[in-house]
């Protein structure tokens, strides 16, 4: 009965080949939208849940009340002596891992020059407790987990970077010499273990791991001090809970006070505490708390909204499918009426018709589930530059097989039931005649119309007002002219500053180069300016974002001077002159600021307000005002910005520059691009060029608005 049930089904679809492509079609685009969100969903749900402790394995991070931002919460603020204080004071701490891939707040050195065989390269580190394979489950394809970090001089390599530098050879027991960027100590390290590659869907990713200890070699530090950045782990005893570790945090709070001079804040009780956790599994989903770039070796985490309206529009998609099937099954019914009559007629049972229809959905959905895997297998590189990601179907894999097998279900009842349900239960004599009546069913057909067209409309809408916002947004005025300007990374080539007045003097000897600037850090990658504070002489002070930059970066941004003068080598500016934005000067009280002195810098809790490159020596003086402007998003209003003078910029054995902007005129820009590129390996040659265009790393900060956009077009 079933194989004549299934021959008649195929035979049917076949004589009404257009309804059959048009249920294909409808079908199969929805089936191949929910093959990809559902993976991508999978894999965003599913991090982190592959180590064996997972359950009792938290991260530490500080809650605190930001002066202007409301309740702020830093994951990898903690002070390196943390760890192991919390595991003396807890017995509920099993174990404590430290993380740390950077020094400071400001991330300047984040990579280790590494020498082998005479070839370097500036790789990234990671440097851990040795306790760190024994919390973690990353397992090692060469090397003792409980020895391989034992040693202050051992390494461990991830499998690329083994692969990279050794290929198949077995790296065990060769030497690498490390050279730190920051203190310029250098130490020969042995390889004691390689990494088998680190799964996707961990939120830990690291390329070489080194033992804590090295923070003296790294960063000039004792591991023990309570000074440093880190990330913070905790491994609970198996019968503990978060809220034991209660007791230990309060205490480590009244040390943190008593320690560097502050007060618990009026109103709290006396269990007042900055430090909460996080489990491990929340921390890709956990947006609420923020990390520093690079997040000590924690990728970005990812807002989970974003899996469930992938999955959302996913099912919409897939029901105007199923609702295309239904209402063109109802549209035939008054065709297939003598079928039913004739059938009922010979003795057929209304059970036996409805599994007649219901098979023949079953044969629909299953083509429609090919198709749908082809058209998903076609659009999956799409899918992947969109989000970033490098996924792949996995259809071979237990749960997408049994993603697979849920989906062809509900297809299946979905779009063939009702079909099933109406056919079968028509009056053989009045369905022979063909004088059938279909009131009810009509009126239904049109509620699933107007559910089909309120979806379309609906996505439809969506495109619009994003297409329409994202274009207002990105015609804001930045108060900079970013087009034709490239951006040359400087950042962490500490010994590059012998180098810069020679690029700057090779790269303006080309033509079409009308001006370069320098700058000591690169904004454009570290965003978080929110501890730094400008005092004027009258005791105001307020948050104000500085860039401490050269003579030429107002000429070079194009930043709009409406008081004062701009920076000049001709007047003899020194680095005690500043020029203030006007959103700054408002906020400082300040209606005419040109003379004004002001202290720009940032507060430490054991060093207390140091003042930047720039304002040293009693501040500096303000000699002009410019528009607002902002290198950031364009939904948000300019930060209160503060351009600080340092002419030493560039110097040979004077400060280091991070990043330096170069304005080209109009005209052929891959030429500009292929001339810097050979001025630059003239005169550096340990160090690639690295550069990007301006305008290209504005627009990376709508990447999200971009691919919601994207995304909402493919689905209406």
């Amino acid at each position: 009965m079933l194989r004549n049930n299934l021959i008649i089904a195929w035979r049917n679809l076949m004589r009404y080949r257009l309804h059959t492509a048009i249920n294909l079609a409808g079908l199969g685009l929805g089936m191949a939208f929910c093959l990809l969100a559902w993976r991508f969903a999978s894999q965003e749900w599913s991090f982190d849940r592959f180590h064996g402790k997972s359950d009792r394995i938290y991260r530490v991070y500080v809650e605190a009340m930001g002066t202007e931002e409301g309740l702020v919460r830093y994951a990898d603020v903690i002070d390196f002596a943390f760890a192991p204080e919390l595991e003396a004071l807890s017995p509920h701490v099993e174990r404590t891992v430290r993380l740390s891939a950077a020094r400071g707040n400001d991330i300047d050195d984040r990579v280790v020059r590494t020498t082998f065989e005479g070839s370097s390269r500036d790789e990234e580190f990671l440097l851990v407790d040795p306790a760190f394979f024994e919390v973690f489950d990353f397992p090692l394809l060469l090397g003792d987990e409980a020895t391989a970090l034992a040693e202050r001089n051992s390494v461990v390599l991830s499998y690329e970077m083994a692969q990279r530098l050794f290929g198949d050879a077995d790296p065990l027991g060769h030497s690498l010499r490390l050279a730190s960027l920051a203190t310029l100590d250098v130490e020969d390290f042995t390889i004691t273990g390689v990494a088998a590659p680190v799964p996707r869907t961990s939120s830990i990713q690291f390329n070489m791991l080194l033992p804590f200890d090295n923070t003296e070699l790294l960063y000039h530090d004792s591991p023990d001090a309570w000074e440093g950045t880190c990330n913070v782990y905790v491994l609970l005893a198996p019968d503990a809970d978060p809220a034991d570790l209660a007791p230990a945090f309060v205490q480590l709070t009244r040390d943190m006070a008593q320690r560097d001079g502050w007060e618990i804040p009026e109103g709290f009780t006396e269990d007042f505490s900055l430090f909460r956790v996080q489990p491990l599994t929340d921390l890709r989903s956990d947006t609420s708390v923020m990390s520093f770039k690079d997040g000590h070796g924690v990728v970005e985490p990812r807002d989970p909204f974003i899996s469930y309206v992938l999955v959302s529009m996913a099912l919409a998609v897939l029901l105007m499918g199923c609702i295309n099937f239904v209402n063109l099954a109802i549209g035939r019914a008054s065709l297939r009426a003598a079928e039913v009559g004739v059938r009922k007629a010979a003795g057929a049972g209304r059970g036996q018709l409805m599994r007649q229809f219901i098979g023949e959905a079953v044969v629909l959905s299953v083509v429609g589930l090919g198709a749908g895997c082809a058209l998903a297998a076609l659009l999956l590189p799409a899918f992947n530059a969109t989000f970033s990601q490098e996924l792949s179907l996995g259809l071979s894999e237990p749960s997408m097989l049994g993603a697979l097998g849920v989906l062809l279900l509900l297809v299946s009842l979905g779009a063939g039931w009702y079909p099933a349900f109406v056919l079968s239960r028509l009056d053989p004599l009045s369905a022979i005649r063909r004088s059938i009546s279909m009131t009810g069913v009509t009126r239904f057909s049109r509620v699933l119309v107007g559910v089909q067209l309120a979806i379309s409309v609906g996505l439809i809408t969506c495109t619009l007002v994003m297409y329409h916002q994202l274009e207002h947004v990105m015609a804001r005025d930045m108060g900079i002219d970013p087009e034709r300007v490239i951006a040359v990374h400087t950042k962490a080539l500490y010994d590059l500053k012998p180098h810069h007045p020679f690029l700057v003097k090779a790269f303006l000897r080309h033509s079409r180069i009308a001006s370069v600037a320098m700058v000591d850090k690169d904004f454009l990658e570290d965003t978080l300016w929110s501890d730094y504070q400008a005092k004027t002489e009258s005791g105001r002070e307020t948050k104000v974002r500085p860039y401490t930059v050269d003579h030429n970066f107002v000429e070079t941004m194009k930043l709009e001077l409406i008081g004062g003068r701009d920076f000049s080598l001709a007047q003899g500016d020194k680095d005690n002159r500043a020029l203030i934005s006007e959103s700054a000067a408002a906020r400082l009280g300040l209606a005419d600021p040109i003379g004004e002195t002001i202290e720009v810098g940032r507060m430490s809790r054991s060093r207390g307000f140091r003042p930047v490159n720039g304002a040293r020596g009693g501040g500096a003086r303000i000699i002009g005002i410019v528009k607002d402007f902002t290198f950031e998003s364009g939904y948000e209003d300019a930060p209160p910005g503060l351009l600080l003078l340092n002419p030493h910029l560039g110097w040979p054995s004077h400060y280091s520059v991070d990043l330096m902007f170069v304005r080209v005129k109009p005209g052929d820009m891959q030429e500009v691009v292929q001339y810097m590129q050979e001025s630059w390996d003239s005169i550096v040659d340990h160090a690639d060029f690295n550069f990007s265009f301006l305008q290209q790393e504005l627009e990376a900060a709508y990447r999200d608005e971009l691919r919601w956009r994207r995304l909402i077009t493919w689905a209406a």
